[in-house]
């Protein structure tokens, strides 16, 4: 009989150290194992196993809207009953290759929609999924048209001359340059200037969608009398074109009357820098411009036969 009693008492400890939990999951010595619809808990391993709870947060709201061309970063939150913070997790987008918490995204029209979800990374077993965020749409509003761009101009000293920008429906304007302008928030002011030439940039912005985009302008002062007669036909005999313009990928230089060229940069609408080139120069008659973001650039060109500036588009 004490045999029998020592056996009964045995298993009654034993049944005692595994007890039932209230999510349908098992409390053992191991650990916590999730239950069915239940969050798990932290296991021998280290590693989280998925809650019902788990979610990714994304840092931009469910639909919002973008200018065309614009770019943003985008960040996902982990929300969860998951332990995470062991083991090789990564975060998988999308819309790009990298595996990082935070992106930049840069939509076109053929991609317009954001997910992103949360993976722990197991060679042995396979990457397994955490969470999931919701799918976010981004709506992409045109940039104003460029109807008429404006077209750089010589005019002769201490005079005015007309500058037209595009128009369309709830347009509006503002010029950087308003000094010697009739008035800066117009589409047509005029323009006069004295010996000196002068660049003008105009934002034309959607006053509906907030989106803009900027054209420019240089206005070369020439002296008109009839001393400056040679001085301009000369001017004109050294060509110096760019085509195509607008360009999408190589942008070629055309040289006449034998000109050698020498040195070159190209600046944005603000006058940064973006591509310059200085040595081993003077067989260059093609550049790649496709790295280039879509807007307009000036071309400053260092040659034989003196400096140019000219104007191109970017599509």
């Amino acid at each position: 009989m004490k045999k029998i009693f020592t056996i009964i008492a045995s298993i009654t400890l034993f049944i005692g150290l595994v007890v039932a939990q209230p999510d349908g999951g098992i409390k053992g010595s191991g650990g916590d194992i999730g239950g069915v619809g239940g969050a798990g808990g932290k296991g021998d391993d280290g590693k989280g196993d998925e809650g019902e709870n788990d979610t990714l947060i994304l840092s931009k709201t469910l639909d919002f809207s973008v200018c065309a061309g614009e770019c943003f970063d985008i960040t996902a939150t982990y929300q969860g009953d998951s332990v995470i913070d062991d083991g090789d997790y990564y975060y998988s987008w999308s819309h790009s290759t990298e595996e990082k918490q935070t992106v930049n995204f840069c939509p076109v029209d053929n991609q317009t929609q954001v997910q992103c979800e949360l993976y722990l990374r197991d060679s042995d077993k396979g990457d397994k999924l955490i969470a999931t965020s919701i799918t976010i749409t981004v709506t992409l509003n045109a940039l104003p048209s460029l109807s008429a761009p404006l077209v750089d101009q010589e005019v002769c000293q201490d005079s005015c001359v007309q500058l037209s920008a595009s128009t369309g429906a709830n347009y509006g304007y503002s010029w950087s340059a308003p000094t010697g302008l009739s008035s800066a928030t117009i589409s047509d002011p005029m323009a006069c200037i004295d010996t000196s030439n002068v660049m003008y940039i105009v934002t034309i912005s959607d006053t509906t969608t907030q989106c803009s985009i900027n054209d420019t302008v240089m206005l070369t002062a020439k002296q008109c009398g009839s001393s400056s007669v040679t001085s301009i036909i000369e001017q004109n005999q050294l060509s110096v074109s760019l085509f195509p313009n607008p360009v999408f990928d190589n942008l070629k230089i055309n040289l006449t009357n034998n000109m050698q060229l020498n040195s070159f940069f190209i600046t944005d609408i603000t006058g940064q820098v973006v591509k310059e080139q200085h040595q081993d120069i003077n067989t260059v008659r093609k550049l790649d411009v496709s790295n280039l973001r879509t807007g307009i650039y000036l071309i400053h060109l260092e040659t034989s036969q003196g400096q140019f500036v000219r104007k191109f588009t970017k599509n």
